[in-house]
Order: C-alpha cells, then structure tokens, then sequence
C-alpha cells in the first residue's frame, strides 16, 4: 500500500505576518582543482591531499550539500574522500578509469567557515583528483569580501 506525503506546509496563515527567507544555491569550487591533485606524487608523498580552510557563505542549517569531483586511477588504487569529520567516501578500483561523482552530504557536515576536504589513497596506485566542487544551499543574497588594495607602483 502506497502512502502519500504532502510537502511540509508553506502557505500562510490569512492575516498573519510573514517574512521572506532567502534560499539560493552557491556553488564552492575548490582552487586549483582544475588542473588536479596527483596522489600519491612528489608534492603528496604520504598518499593524501588536505585542502583547508574553505569556506561556504551563508550554508543554510539543516539542509545536505553535495559534492562534486572527477577522478582518473589506475587499476588496484583504494582512495577515499573526507569533509570535515563526516563519514568517508571509499573506492577500491578494479580496473584503470576515470569518473565523475557526486556524494550527498549530511546536513551539519559542511560549515560555514574553515571546512578541510582530504583526499586519500591506499598503500597501492595513483589517483587525479579534479574538479572538485561543493553545491549547497545558502540563506544569503550577497557574500561580503574584504577590500584589498594594492599598492601602486611607484
């Protein structure tokens, strides 16, 4: 027997006050993503990458995140991939490929300031990591950065 829910109720009470709430989606991408992260190589000997200090303006509490990111491995490679202290995203590869992923986070996992995304492989193969993004729900129209000036030649 099939049960059906209803949406959590949105429309107003007649005469009452209401208030707006902003809701827009943000997206975080992850700097020098782009080009990707080798692991294990020279620059990452240990076999893992600790990207910090990210940060996602306005992420609305109580609400999932997702996380985006592409991978090329080699055949044997085991990596796992970590926000904050949530639960490990793993994967042990049985052949040699290159994939996209999206992992759902829970609500809670992302913060607002210095979340720390690390990138880990096992004992054995390589890993790209690429086009690493974050794709959340934000409660801010604007996000204020800070004025750098540059100093003028001179």
């Amino acid at each position: 027997m099939a049960t059906a829910r209803s949406h959590a109720p949105t429309r107003p009470i007649p005469n009452l006050p209401t208030y707006e709430e902003p809701n827009v989606t943000r997206l975080l991408v992850v700097s020098g993503s782009d080009g990707g992260f080798l692991v294990p190589s020279d620059a990452h000997p240990l076999g893992d990458v600790h990207i910090q200090g990210l940060d996602a303006p306005g992420v609305a509490p109580g609400m999932p995140a997702v996380l985006l990111f592409r991978t090329q491995y080699t055949r044997g490679a085991r990596f796992s991939v970590r926000l904050n202290s949530s639960s490990e995203f793993r994967f042990q590869a049985d052949e040699s490929a290159a994939k996209s992923w999206h992992e759902l986070l829970a609500p809670g996992v992302l913060r607002e300031q210095d979340n720390a995304l690390t990138l880990a492989v096992g004992p054995e193969g390589q890993v790209v990591f690429s086009e690493i993004a974050i794709l959340y729900t934000s409660n801010k129209l604007t996000v204020t950065r800070p004025i750098v000036l540059e100093p003028t030649p001179g």
